[in-house]
């Protein structure tokens, strides 16, 4: 059997908890960036949060930390708000 830590941190995406990030990050060893998929600046952000993580953590071996993009709200009629500016994956580059 194998045990591990889930440390999960939810900062809303609010820009005023962007000073705080480094010490939310510390030690990461993945993310999982929420947008929803009805508002196109939350799917445009993805981008700016995956940046900030990825300036100011890196995995022990100088990696980026890995990060997962989930899309919320898909059940929305609505979804074609960000669908159309381009693929999931290019986003984040992945």
């Amino acid at each position: 059997m194998v045990l591990s830590t889930i440390q999960i941190w939810d900062i809303a995406g609010q820009d005023h908890y962007r000073a705080m990030t480094r010490t939310y990050y510390k030690g990461a060893s993945g993310c999982i960036v929420l947008f929803d998929v009805t508002n196109r600046k939350s799917f445009t952000e993805a981008k700016t949060w995956k940046n900030d993580l990825d300036e100011k953590v890196l995995l022990p071996n100088g990696d980026n930390v890995p990060c997962v993009l989930i899309a919320n709200k898909v059940c929305r009629n609505k979804m074609s708000v960000v669908m159309t500016g381009g693929t999931f994956l290019s986003i984040l580059q992945c």
